[in-house]
């Protein structure tokens, strides 16, 4: 029993870079990102370089000293489209149906995964995104509206049962 529970525990892995946590799957593939909601405007009067300067000092501080925070945003990779970028100069109506089909059934996965799961992880909304570095990858940013401490063990312990649903739903 006790070495399931550590095998569990190491699932996830969750760590700090530059304002934003990544998280790794227990092979330390990337497996998302979580973007905390800061909660924090600067004065519109003052530079731009001078914003960005005293927002990256406040974040690190607040992170430095393990703050709370309302909200963040899970980001996690929704689906492979495999339409772009192929090797011949075109792809027939045919393959171009079928390869958009098996995509559609994995969105309706996500779908009912969302509609089963909202309310019990607190998910407020969600947004579609292109990656910047696949432009066949679409990704989902899950607005989760629950309370996080700015470390990483105890983000990883509240994204853990998000991570675990979509994970045990084949969506991770």
């Amino acid at each position: 029993m006790f070495l399931k529970r550590e095998k569990d525990h190491q699932k996830w892995k969750i760590e700090y870079d530059e304002t934003i946590y990544k998280i790794y799957d227990r092979n330390n593939d990337l497996a998302g990102y979580f973007f905390p909601d800061y909660g924090f405007v600067f004065d519109q009067k003052s530079n731009d370089d001078q914003k960005e300067e005293d927002e990256e000092a406040v974040i690190e501080a607040m992170n430095e000293e393990h703050k709370e925070i309302p909200r963040g945003e899970v980001l996690v990779p929704l689906v492979k489209l495999d339409l772009l970028d192929i090797e011949d100069e075109h792809i027939e109506l045919d393959v171009a149906y079928q390869r958009m089909e098996a995509d559609l059934q994995r969105m309706d996965a996500w779908k009912t995964w969302m509609r089963s799961n909202s309310d019990r992880f607190d998910i407020i909304g969600n947004g579609i995104y292109t990656s910047r570095e696949d432009r066949n990858m679409l990704s989902i940013a899950l607005q989760v509206n629950s309370q996080f401490v700015l470390h990483e063990k105890e983000i990883g312990q509240k994204l853990k049962p998000i991570l675990d649903s979509l994970n045990e739903s084949g969506l991770l």
